[in-house]
């Protein structure tokens, strides 16, 4: 399987950082998935933000969120759970580092009991860009992986978020359409 590796990503970000750079205000949009990640992969978050970007979405992130109490409180659980609420997708990002975030179980859970299975899929991410055993952990397997494979009726392999219990997928894209 093929998943983002992490060159990838400060590749994508540091070209969102310069679109961002030189775009001039945009009247704010609805968000339309809620991306869930650990603080240790910050730096990777932007190419998150780039590539589901590249597929029609609008993702949130908590980071320069104005409206989070500077020091974490009861009210950042609020706020984050009404933005999980709002947010139609749930992307969960899953590197080795997860494991160690107090906030993605959490975050997760929501997303579970408000969304569905549906709604929520992983996106992990490698250093290698390939499946690693941290990729496999049990509750985890209950969602759809993002990642990049064939697909019939597609000449190339695309991005796919992939049902790996009933051994189907769809397009990121056509998954991601929030209409």
């Amino acid at each position: 399987m093929a998943f983002l590796s992490r060159q990838e990503l400060v590749r994508r970000g540091q070209l969102l950082e310069k679109v961002i750079a030189h775009r001039a205000a945009v009247a704010p949009s609805k968000k339309t998935v809620f991306v869930s990640y650990s603080s240790k992969d910050a730096g990777e978050i932007n190419g998150v933000i780039s590539f589901l970007r590249d597929f029609g979405a609008d993702p949130y992130i908590d980071s320069g969120e104005d409206s989070l109490p500077k020091v974490t409180s009861p009210e950042t659980a609020d706020v984050l759970r009404q933005r999980i609420a709002e947010c139609p997708k749930f992307v969960v990002v899953v590197s080795a580092t997860s494991h160690s975030s107090r906030w993605i179980p959490w975050e997760l859970g929501l997303a579970h009991g408000g969304k569905g299975v549906g709604n929520v899929a992983v996106l992990p991410i490698s250093d290698a860009g390939k499946e690693e055993p941290w990729a496999n952990q049990e509750y985890l397997g209950l969602y759809c992986l993002i990642r990049k494979g064939a697909l019939r009726g597609h000449d190339e392999p695309l991005w796919i978020v992939h049902d790996q219990a009933k051994n189907t997928a769809s397009t990121l894209q056509l998954w991601l359409n929030v209409s």
